[in-house]
């Protein structure tokens, strides 16, 4: 297995990556830039590419004012989290989901759902076709600086009750209604995947509780008597669960 220098650039690329390719990075991608100005990349010297279907190293072969060249010289396998995390967070301001989509990222999520409840409906608008590209980018940089090959698939616009149809077994985070402060992983684990629901900074209401108490199996979990931003509990429990799955 090749280990590859930990100090070596890390790219996101989005099209398949195959072993002796060439590759061109033009002015119109939105890593060229980074890799002349900031990184100042000259011929000769290495960079890794990847996506989540590939990790290569390759050897920059030109540098010009339009585009930088790269050939690819090893493919090179790298261990990812075997059981996918998804997210289903009620939809809060654009400055938390920019936080949320860089952090999660970086603990290893696989997907976000972008929740519609009865207390954040009033929050839908904020999601245009702009701020979705810079979730995704956030999400692409954070996979390039913590060596996660997994960016998030964002699913946006969806309501409470579509996600539970596709998500019926998981965790709700419930500081409103649940005193719980465990959670069983195993149980978690059961369909091969851990489903987690977040919702809005005013807690679901007491109707979307009952619903989910009563139709799916949901664990309910409390992180303690402190209302919690958005983004503070979205980081705390996927943190959490990291911890369960590495111990």
């Amino acid at each position: 297995m090749i280990t590859p220098n930990k100090n070596l650039t890390r790219i996101y690329y989005e099209q398949p990556i195959q072993l002796q390719q060439n590759i061109i990075i033009n002015k119109a991608n939105q890593y060229y830039n980074y890799l002349i100005n900031v990184k100042r990349y000259q011929p000769q010297q290495q960079i890794i590419l990847f996506n989540q279907d590939a990790n290569a190293i390759g050897i920059i072969t030109t540098v010009s004012n339009t585009e930088i060249s790269i050939h690819i010289q090893e493919l090179f396998t790298q261990t990812i989290n075997k059981i996918p995390i998804n997210i289903g967070q009620a939809i809060c301001n654009i400055k938390q989901l920019e936080l949320i989509t860089q952090k999660i990222t970086e603990l290893g999520a696989t997907t976000l759902w972008l929740l519609q409840t009865e207390h954040n409906h009033h929050l839908k608008h904020l999601l245009n076709h702009n701020k979705l590209n810079r979730l995704n980018s956030i999400s692409h940089a954070a996979c390039m600086q913590s060596g996660n090959n997994q960016p998030l698939l964002i699913t946006p616009h969806q309501a409470l009750t579509t996600w539970l149809e596709q998500h019926p077994v998981g965790l709700i985070l419930d500081n409103k209604y649940s005193k719980n402060t465990s959670i069983d992983i195993n149980q978690l684990q059961l369909n091969k995947n851990i489903n987690i629901l977040i919702g809005p900074e005013a807690g679901f209401s007491q109707t979307e509780i009952t619903n989910i108490q009563n139709n799916y199996q949901y664990q309910a979990l409390n992180l303690g008597p402190n209302i919690l931003k958005a983004e503070t509990a979205t980081i705390s429990i996927c943190s959490i669960i990291n911890y369960l799955l590495l111990n």
